[in-house]
């Protein structure tokens, strides 16, 4: 009798003891979801949000959790179930239901996060309907993240008819509770007179809005419009001013317009090899502008030592990302035969390669080519077509050959 009644408390503390530890193990799951930033995470995120809340608990305490209902949890397991990188199918599928379970819960970011999978085509078929349907199930709560995506859904016509207005409207109730990416896109539209009427000082207003938040490209977006005089009175200091908060965070387009600002000698003492030293900063990430600029640099021998192979290497870099003004510039050094073989033939392909790119001047040296005939053969209708092209986006060679050279009818 005493055997058994030692047996069964044994039984009863080993069951306490294992609750103890499942409830522990559950409250150190929900302190390190705590600690995650409070600010909106997106799929791409999911890397860094698991590295931060793994180092704080384990997987088996966020599954205790997310089995309890936690809907912060569900989504954590899903995302660390979907992105674990393995080729087996179950943990993907397992990870989808987790981040299933959480948005049919009304979990905002758990739906919106959906949205951006069926979208992307991550870890499920791309299908931009479901992902409009997520997103408006997270926008009705007023998430801003989704009325974001939705307003991107319109912008580019993906999944509903194409409708610049309704974009701005979703972009501005997402800029209205402060979210950077909203306020910088909503200013975009108001300097672009898309899907608004132009109003400069509008875009002025919300690039600021963002700028403030730290957003770079936004800093960036108010110091071109001190360059270019748009909405204030041009003030290349204060370009450069902007331009530097958003460099000094690493901005690739920024630390571009610095160069150009050393090239030309605006707001700066004129300086070719300070515009060398921030083309290069941003060419090293990969921004084609910068790159092709750079590369005009090693053509010229201004700031750096005249090299046409650099030059061509970082042309090619460029065009790679469709760059046109690169298009043309490799055209350029095969038209006059510097760092390569003359080829009127090779020219002409690059040429044309910027041209139907819309690049002006690609444009004017395709007319050229036609006019002369080399590379190509005589045709001065052709020779028009693509210098009215050039001239009507206000290429000055183009037009000016227009007036020596009109039409014979």
């Amino acid at each position: 009798m005493w055997r058994w009644a030692a047996f069964a408390v044994l039984a009863l503390v080993t069951a306490l003891g294992a609750r103890a530890g499942y409830n522990a193990g559950a409250d150190e799951a929900r302190a390190a979801i705590d600690a995650v930033p409070t600010r909106d995470w997106v799929v791409e995120d999911t890397p860094k949000i698991m590295a931060l809340v793994q180092a704080k608990t384990s997987p088996a305490n966020l599954k205790i959790v997310a089995r309890q209902g936690d809907v912060r949890a569900q989504q954590l397991v899903g995302f660390a179930l979907v992105f674990d990188g393995a080729d087996d199918p179950k943990p993907r599928d397992e990870g989808r239901t987790w981040l299933e379970k959480a948005s049919a819960r009304g979990y905002a970011r758990a739906q919106t996060n959906l949205g951006v999978m069926y979208e992307t085509g991550v870890s499920y078929p791309k299908n931009a309907n479901d992902a409009m349907r997520w997103y408006r199930k997270a926008a009705d709560q007023n998430y801003a993240r989704a009325q974001y995506h939705i307003a991107l859904l319109y912008m580019g016509g993906n999944g509903v008819a194409e409708d610049h207005h309704q974009a701005v409207a979703w972009l501005e109730r997402a800029a209205a509770q402060g979210m950077s990416d909203a306020q910088s896109d909503l200013g975009d539209a108001y300097s672009d007179g898309d899907g608004v009427d132009q109003d400069f000082v509008q875009a002025r207003r919300w690039y600021r809005h963002a700028a403030d938040q730290g957003d770079p490209r936004a800093q960036g977006d108010i110091g071109y419009l001190y360059a270019h005089g748009r909405g204030v009175a041009k003030d290349y200091a204060e370009a450069l001013r902007w331009f530097r908060r958003g460099a000094d965070q690493g901005d690739a387009i920024n630390q571009r317009h610095i160069g150009t600002l050393y090239y030309y000698g605006q707001g700066v003492a004129q300086s070719y090899a300070e515009a060398a030293y921030w083309y290069r900063k941003a060419a090293d990430q990969g921004e084609s502008e910068a790159e092709n600029s750079l590369g005009l640099l090693y053509v010229e021998g201004n700031g750096v030592e005249r090299d046409y192979g650099k030059a061509m290497r970082l042309f090619l870099d460029a065009a790679e990302q469709r760059n046109a003004s690169a298009d043309v510039s490799i055209g350029c050094l095969y038209n006059m035969g510097l760092g390569v073989t003359q080829d009127s033939v090779k020219a002409m392909q690059w040429f044309r390669r910027g041209a139907d790119l819309g690049d002006p001047k690609g444009q004017f040296d395709v007319g050229a080519l036609y006019a002369d005939g080399r590379g190509v053969a005589r045709d001065e209708i052709q020779a028009h077509l693509w210098m009215d092209k050039a001239a009507a986006q206000g290429e000055a060679s183009a037009q000016a050959w227009l007036q020596k050279h009109p039409l014979k009818r």
